[in-house]
């Protein structure tokens, strides 16, 4: 008589589980088969150098023309591009026009900059 009893409650209390969790209206799951457009922050740049540095090589630095008024998701996009995680630091310096690079100038757009293999790259403007 207990077991019957138990096996009962046991029962009751599952199908009183089941029935509040069907209650709830989930989202609709997305559709595996649409994507999402990905955003093209894809610039025109130009490298007008690339060198290594350090004592024991394993950095290494970048040179670049780009718009004046490239967007840092377009700086990002681009130095994830260049960056090929080869080397422990990069260094993506931007500039507006060859001459400053030319003339030794500091970088008048941006500079990105990644430290360890496994850091993000941060942006200075």
């Amino acid at each position: 008589m207990k077991s019957r009893l138990l096996i009962a409650l046991v029962v009751l209390i599952f199908t009183f589980m089941a029935l509040s969790g069907c209650s709830k209206e989930n989202p609709p799951a997305a559709d595996p088969g649409v994507t999402q457009p990905e955003a093209n922050y894809s610039i025109k740049y130009e490298v007008i150098n690339d060198q290594d540095y350090g004592t024991d090589l394993k950095n290494h630095s970048f040179r670049v023309v780009v718009a004046a008024d490239a967007s840092d998701d377009q700086l990002l996009w681009l130095f994830n591009k260049l960056d090929n995680k080869k080397y422990t630091d990069v260094t993506v310096w931007f500039f507006s026009d060859k001459k400053l690079v030319d003339n030794g100038d500091p970088y008048d757009v941006a500079i990105a900059k990644r430290i360890g293999r496994a850091g993000e790259p941060k942006i200075t403007k």
